[in-house]
């Protein structure tokens, strides 16, 4: 249960076995911690200030850009695009085209929480305003 820490560029890596745990602080004072079971591994950079780039290894690229601090644009390549809109500071919809679709409400604008038909289920819960945690629970779930 141990956890090893290794510094690389702008993100803290904590390793556990068959868990990859990626910790990024982004300016300012902003935490984004990133874990996902048992296999991916996904990096987060945050590039100055605004955008964030994510990838999911070996195969699947996401790219995220934060516009002017209300729509998150995702694009998850080669194929599958998502579009993620944040409405009015609670509420966000994302599509996944061309037929999963997932559904995020953030209530009480601390808890948010994602599920992707039919099988993958995302939960992301959204510690007061700065801290954000997202686990990917495998796919049986």
């Amino acid at each position: 249960m141990d956890w090893t820490c290794k510094y690389r560029s702008d993100s803290y890596r904590w390793i556990r076995p068959a868990k990859i745990v990626w910790l990024t602080a982004c300016l300012p004072s902003t935490v984004w911690l990133t874990a996902c079971l048992p296999s991916t591994v996904w990096l987060t950079t945050c590039l100055p200030s605004t955008v964030w780039l994510t990838t999911c290894l070996p195969s699947t690229v996401w790219l995220t850009a934060c516009l002017p601090s209300t729509v998150w644009l995702t694009t998850c390549l080669p194929s599958t695009v998502w579009l993620t809109t944040c409405l009015p500071s609670t509420v966000w919809l994302t599509a996944c085209l061309p037929s999963t679709v997932w559904l995020t409400a953030c209530l009480l604008s601390t808890l948010w929480l994602t599920t992707c038909l039919p099988s993958t289920v995302w939960l992301t819960t959204c510690l007061p305003s700065t801290v954000w945690l997202t686990t990917c629970l495998p796919s049986t779930v």
